[in-house]
């Protein structure tokens, strides 16, 4: 029966990841023998559940294709998320394995007997007492939470045929082979993170795993003492880039920028894809969702110019679909809907949920609101987010947009008292009333519809999305 650990496909001598905190080396051969002794350690039969705090070390890979390979189904969560967070989820789903940190023994009335196990250089423990489980479903692979960085207890779940589709459509899609050497610098509790990871190892290619920040030292000296060939990021991350003199960095190994995680303004994509064409290189502009395990679209770099503001097409084996309020054209905006392998089986919000099955059958609603021009999609933002302001509806994800690419830089709005107020980060006070001004006329609304206000930092998530429900009172 096929596995997640089915991807990896290097070969055996072939190094397939790196961890840069200790220049630690493993071979596609040695890391396929650490999986199989974690597999076939003495443990829990298939139907199981095991929960992998990841930091972004080998540890991390090794632990969640040896327990997939193994039969059990694996949640991967933060490792950094606070104890009572991390005993509420463990509470919740009772799970039989645990790796990253050492479970409670006893809480909350919750009684479990666990015993420690080293396999391959893993740390881990298995459940020997406590309440009854029920197995999780055959077809259930993986686990992701809708939100990493605060251990969402609404987890999506993902079959092995969800992530094994997802992870080869991506290698054909960004041509993804043998000799790259990727930065997997982003979380992999992260979807993104993780599609970077599996699919360079369905590509037989080099993973270089870190915990760094791009706006530390060590995060270039391991780039280039690596010799980094593809760097992914999301929309914050490039903004950073900026703040840190990309540009100008002597990087002569790296010749491809992913960009996914969010919309990145028109005047920072266009500006990285030239730097990269002058370079020789690429940039790929993606869009994702992980409810769709990772990636949906893909825009490759030599068609940047001509469809510039878009995502791309579907990756291999995906469609998208346009769903209009109203009567349906070809080119009206409307919903997303997105129809492929990779489309969840559904989500789950305690253990019982685990055992469900595929409550989806392949087609996803996104939530987002685009338009198809062919098979080319735009997204115009989340459908949800929707202000009514002296009686007219915006978009706010659109205001967002309009000030990006106004020159806003990094911006967040959201609806207040019959005003769209929108934080902008780093701006001095002239600057936001000008901003204010230049949007209200836009907008076609009364100087008091529209409100900037400058933060030094807008508050964000793990992934670096913005995180509104952190951002001060709209009043």
């Amino acid at each position: 029966m096929p596995t997640v650990a089915d991807l990896v496909a290097g070969e055996p001598d072939h190094v397939a990841l790196v961890d840069a905190r200790t220049g630690e080396r493993l071979s596609y051969g040695a890391l396929d023998a650490a999986i199989a002794a974690v597999a076939g350690a003495p443990g829990p039969p298939a139907g199981a559940l095991a929960f992998v705090y990841t930091s972004n070390r080998p540890a991390d890979v090794v632990a969640e294709l040896g327990f997939a390979r193994g039969g059990l189904a694996v949640v991967l969560l933060d490792a950094s998320l606070p104890e009572p967070q991390r005993r509420s989820l463990e509470r919740l789903y009772l799970p039989e394995v645990v790796a990253g940190h050492a479970p409670a023994a006893d809480r909350d009335g919750v009684a479990r007997v666990w015993r420690e196990h080293e396999t391959a250089g893993l740390v881990w423990w298995q459940a020997g007492g406590g309440p009854e489980t029920a197995p999780v479903h055959p077809d259930l692979a993986l686990c992701l939470s809708t939100s990493g960085s605060t251990g969402s207890p609404k987890f999506v779940r993902l079959s092995t045929t969800n992530v094994l589709s997802n992870a080869r459509a991506i290698q054909q899609a960004l041509r993804i082979g043998a000799d790259e050497v990727a930065l997997a610098h982003l979380p992999l509790h992260y979807s993104y993170g993780l599609s970077v990871l599996h699919s360079h190892l369905a590509a037989g290619s080099t993973v270089v795993l870190t915990g760094e920040s791009v706006v530390r030292p060590a995060f270039w000296e391991q780039l280039r003492e690596h010799r980094v060939t593809t760097l992914p990021h999301v929309p914050y991350g490039y903004q950073m880039l900026d703040r840190v003199g990309f540009a100008d960095r002597d990087l002569p190994a790296l010749r491809t920028l992913t960009q996914a995680g969010g919309r990145l303004d028109v005047e920072h994509t266009t500006r990285l894809h030239r730097l990269m064409t002058d370079r020789g290189g690429s940039f790929w502009v993606m869009y994702g969702q992980t409810e769709a395990t990772a990636r949906l679209a893909v825009l490759p770099s030599e068609e940047f110019d001509a469809l510039a503001g878009s995502v791309g097409r579907a990756i291999p084996g995906g469609s998208f679909e346009i769903v209009a309020d109203g009567p349906d054209t070809s080119d009206r905006p409307g919903s997303i809907v997105y129809r492929g392998p990779n489309v969840m089986l559904g989500y789950a919000g305690d253990r019982a949920g685990l055992a469900r099955g595929d409550d989806l059958g392949g087609v996803l609603v996104t939530g987002d609101e685009g338009r198809l021009d062919g098979d080319v999609l735009t997204v115009l933002g989340r459908r949800s987010r929707i202000a009514k302001v002296f009686g007219l509806r915006f978009g706010l994800d659109e205001v967002e947009r309009a000030a990006a690419d106004a020159g806003g830089g990094a911006v967040a709005a959201v609806e207040g008292d019959n005003a769209v107020v929108l934080f902008v980060e780093g701006r001095a006070p002239d600057a936001c009333a000008a901003l204010a001004r230049s949007l209200a006329r836009s907008l076609r609304l009364p100087a008091a519809g529209v409100r900037v206000v400058g933060l030094d930092e807008l508050p964000r998530t793990a992934s670096g999305k913005v995180a509104y429900a952190e951002l001060p009172g709209p009043s």
